[in-house]
């Protein structure tokens, strides 16, 4: 298990595929185990490397913290595994460290894709996360009555045609190991409460793209292009039938858009 001692918490990354590497940086909420429905998808054309973010996943012996030390954890391995040129990728808050690592590690950077993601940081949402982590601490609701109540912001209403989905999604979620304690909830969401995206709406030093998804409520495709609008040269496209969990509903198209536009090919 590939971990990269800081001097106050250890950073778990795995590497896998071949390539021009590629990192991925997962969203609130999520650990490096979110990329699972791409990586056989992009393992042929890359070196993926994945992270945990602090209070996530096997990074949950940790204390309080800001979003600007994830990107110092991550900055710290690209220098660690000695990488430059390196096309990288993130998911929701995922994307708010992109951003944050290219004003701290420019020289690295060789492409940015935003994946249903932009820079804001809107009340509406914390409220969001901060609501499902009240719902999950409150011992009068059902085992699980929380997440059922985010996935509609996750998923497109094309998910909820089969209602075994979402049985089997949150089934999933309670079997999964490493799965997010409230404690870590809380501690992800005081950093993210802190988060303020203005210093990061400039130019990019690297090609950027952001892939918004049709359906996605938490970053809806007109408020992120607002939200985006500043940034000069960025590819913006949105891929239908998807909302904010864009790499779980449609990998496939996913894949082939961090490949086309990372490698530059058709």
């Amino acid at each position: 298990m590939p971990i990269l001692p800081r001097p106050d918490v250890d950073l778990y990354y795995e590497i896998s595929g071949e390539g021009p590497p590629l990192l991925l940086i997962p969203g609130m909420l999520s650990d490096s185990a979110s990329w699972l429905p791409v990586i056989p998808l992009l393992t042929p054309h890359f070196k993926l490397i994945r992270v945990d973010n602090r209070a996530t996943g096997r990074m949950q012996d940790c204390g309080p913290f800001r979003l600007e030390d994830c990107v110092k954890d991550i900055a710290a391995l690209l220098e660690h595994l000695d990488l430059k040129e390196v096309h990288v990728a993130g998911h929701s808050m995922g994307g708010f460290l992109t951003l944050m690592l290219a004003d701290r590690a420019p020289e690295r950077l060789a492409s940015i894709s935003l994946l249903t993601s932009a820079p804001t940081n809107g009340p509406r949402n914390f409220l969001l996360f901060d609501m499902a982590l009240r719902m999950r601490r409150d011992p009068d609701l059902p085992e699980g009555f929380w997440l059922r109540n985010l996935f509609p912001w996750f998923m497109s209403p094309a998910f909820f045609s089969n209602p075994a989905n979402l049985d089997a999604s949150i089934a999933a979620s309670h079997a999964y190991p490493f799965a997010q304690t409230t404690d870590s909830m809380q501690l992800q969401l005081d950093a993210l409460s802190g988060f303020d995206a203005a210093p990061y709406v400039k130019p990019l030093p690297c090609r950027a793209q952001a892939i918004l998804g049709a359906n996605d409520l938490l970053f809806s495709e007109a408020d992120a292009k607002e939200a985006l609008a500043p940034i000069p040269d960025l590819t913006i496209s949105t891929i239908e039938n998807a909302a904010h969990s864009v790499h779980w509903e449609q990998p496939h198209k996913v894949a082939e858009a961090l490949r086309s536009f990372a490698l530059n090919a058709p």
